[in-house]
């Protein structure tokens, strides 16, 4: 489980600041601007600055703005349609290429 990190020098924090007392699911409430997306990307890139509870580094899962914006996304813009997951740019692409097959 992850015990604590120290942001270092990460943008708004100063040097030396650590988030500690985490549990096994931890949710970041603030307001806009104040650090939560630098947080959640020091914590995927999972580097030295991240202390692990008996030095196990286990998978973590990074719900922020970045995977909300690369999970959800409209084909082409159209207004209230869009694919959910990782994955729909590939998923995207097959289809097309199956339409282009099939239509011509």
């Amino acid at each position: 489980m992850l015990k604590n990190s120290k942001l270092g020098s990460l943008s708004p924090f100063s040097d030396g600041e650590r988030i500690e007392d985490l549990s096994k699911v931890n949710f970041l409430y603030a307001p806009n601007g104040s650090g939560k997306t630098s947080i959640s990307n020091l914590l995927k890139s999972n580097n030295n600055n991240i202390e692990w509870e008996n030095d196990e580094i286990l998978s973590t899962q990074i719900f922020n703005r970045d995977y909300l914006r690369k999970a959800f996304t409209s084909p082409e813009g159209e207004p209230g349609i869009f694919r959910l997951g990782e994955d729909v740019e590939s998923i995207g692409e097959e289809i097309k290429l199956l339409e282009k097959i099939f239509m011509d």
